[in-house]
C-alpha cells in the first residue's frame, strides 16, 4: 500500500479566529494582542463635565436644571404688565363688520371703581392700571376695513381680542371677520381671547345656545379658545385677568424682529435734515 501524503497548507489558507468558550486572558494576554492599538472615544463638551458625577449627583445636577427652568418660567408670567415691564397690550378685532368697538372699549373702561384710566395724546390707546391685580393694560382697536393696519396691530399686540355680538344671530362670524382671522393666523397669532358682547340683550334661556354657537363657528380656527362675555364690568375684568394671566403664545417672526406701537409722532423736516420722533 502506497503511503498517503499529508496535506500541508499555503500561505494564502483562511485562518479562522478561534472560538474561545469563556477563558480567562489575563491584561498581558490583552495587550499583546492588541500591540498598542487603543479605541477611540468620543466624549462631547456637554457630558465630559459630568463624567466624574456618580449616580445620585447626576440626578441632583438635573433637579437644579428644572428647577432653575421653572423659576424662569414663572419671573417671566409674574413679571407681564408689572411695574418694571411694559403693559399687556391688548387688541380688539370685531369679527362682525358693524360692531360698535368704543363700546366694548367703554365697557372695558368701567371695569373697576379703583382702576387708573387714562388716554393717549391720540386717543386711541386707553391705559389701564388694576392695583389688586398689580398689573398694567393697554387697549386699542385697529381701524375698520383696513385689513394691512389690522395685520399691523397683531404684530405688535400681546393678547388680540376677537370679539361678536350676541344682536347679530344672523350670522355670527361674517366675510369681514372670515378674512381677519385668516389672515391673523397666516401671519402668526399671540395670545388669544373670544368675547361675546351684547349677550345681556338675548334671553337668559337663549344666552347659553348662542354661546355654545360661537364656540362651534370659532373651533374652526380656533379649537382651544373659550367664549367669555363681555357686558358687564365683572366680564371685563374676567377678561383682563384672563389676558394678564394666560400663557403667552411666541411668535418667530416677532422675536426676530420687534414692532412697537407709537403713541405720538413728530414728522420734522428742515430743508436739510429730516427728523422722525415717537414717544
Amino acid at each position: 500500500m502506497a503511503k498517503q501524503e499529508t496535506h500541508r497548507p499555503g500561505s494564502l489558507k483562511q485562518s479562522n479566529k478561534a472560538h474561545k468558550t469563556g477563558r480567562h486572558r489575563s491584561k498581558s494576554a490583552i495587550n499583546s494582542e492588541a500591540k498598542g492599538k487603543q479605541n477611540v472615544i468620543k466624549t462631547s463638551l456637554k457630558h465630559s463635565s459630568k463624567k466624574g458625577l456618580n449616580k445620585q449627583a447626576r440626578k441632583n445636577l438635573l433637579i437644579q436644571i428644572r428647577k432653575k427652568k421653572r423659576e424662569e418660567v414663572v419671573a417671566q408670567k409674574r413679571n407681564i404688565g408689572s411695574a418694571h415691564s411694559a403693559p399687556v397690550l391688548i387688541c380688539i378685532i370685531p369679527l362682525q363688520y358693524d360692531i360698535d368697538i368704543q363700546d366694548v372699549i367703554s365697557n372695558i373702561n368701567n371695569v373697576h371703581e379703583n382702576a387708573h384710566i387714562t388716554s393717549s395724546p391720540c386717543g386711541l390707546v386707553t391705559h389701564i392700571g388694576i392695583p389688586h391685580l398689580k398689573q398694567r393694560f393697554s387697549v386699542f382697536a385697529p381701524p375698520k376695513d383696513n385689513i394691512f393696519a389690522t395685520l399691523d396691530a397683531v404684530k405688535v399686540a400681546t393678547t388680540v381680542v376677537f370679539v361678536t355680538s350676541a344682536t347679530k344671530e344672523k350670522e355670527i362670524i361674517d366675510d369681514w371677520g372670515k378674512e381677519v382671522i385668516v389672515s391673523c393666523l397666516a401671519q402668526g397669532l399671540p395670545a388669544t381671547i373670544v368675547a361675546v358682547h351684547d349677550i345681556q340683550k338675548l334671553h337668559i334661556k337663549k344666552r347659553q345656545e348662542y354661546k355654545q354657537s360661537v364656540q362651534r363657528a370659532i373651533t374652526k380656527w380656533l379649537p382651544e379658545e373659550k367664549v367669555l362675555e363681555l357686558d358687564t364690568a365683572a366680564d371685563c375684568l374676567n377678561m383682563l385677568r384672563r389676558a394678564g394671566s394666560q400663557k403667552q403664545r411666541s411668535v418667530f417672526y416677532r422675536n426676530i424682529r420687534p414692532h412697537l406701537l407709537a403713541e405720538e409722532l413728530a414728522f420734522e423736516c428742515d430743508g436739510v435734515r429730516i427728523v422722525f420722533k415717537y414717544y
